[in-house]
């Protein structure tokens, strides 16, 4: 199983952005044949991005509608836990501006043994055990 962080589900759904990571995006969704998995922090951060970035409000609920019937991925569930270790890596890593949500992604991969991301966020490199994809 493969965690789908917001930058790549951004350049996947707004191809207006274009570039080389939406080409990227786009590629690895159709060629992909691993289970992927979001946070409700991904899912909401996306939507979000979504619609306060001029992108059709009809098509941001329409993928908004996606995630919650998890057509696009596994919503795996935030544990106390979790939030735990989200803060101490926060902590950890407050020199480099580590948001919460990818602190939190990072605190369920390692709960449930995941070891790969596709994010185009380059924090995700600080994280021993953790790689991102493709």
């Amino acid at each position: 199983m493969i965690l789908v962080d917001t930058s790549a589900w951004i350049f996947l759904f707004d191809q207006r952005r274009g570039g080389p990571e939406a080409i990227q995006a786009s590629h690895f969704y159709r060629q992909n044949k691993e289970p992927l998995a979001v946070t409700d922090l991904i899912v909401e951060e996306t939507h979000k991005w979504l619609v306060h970035h001029g992108f059709p409000k009809e098509r941001g609920l329409e993928i908004l509608k996606g995630f919650v019937d998890r057509d696009f991925a596994e919503i795996l569930p935030i544990e106390d836990t979790d939030r735990t270790t989200a803060y101490l890596l926060s902590k950890k890593y407050q020199d480099q501006n580590i948001s919460y949500t990818d602190a939190l992604s990072v605190a369920i991969m390692k709960r449930v043994k995941l070891k790969e991301i596709f994010s185009f966020d380059a924090h995700f490199d600080l994280f021993p055990g953790i790689s991102r994809v493709p």
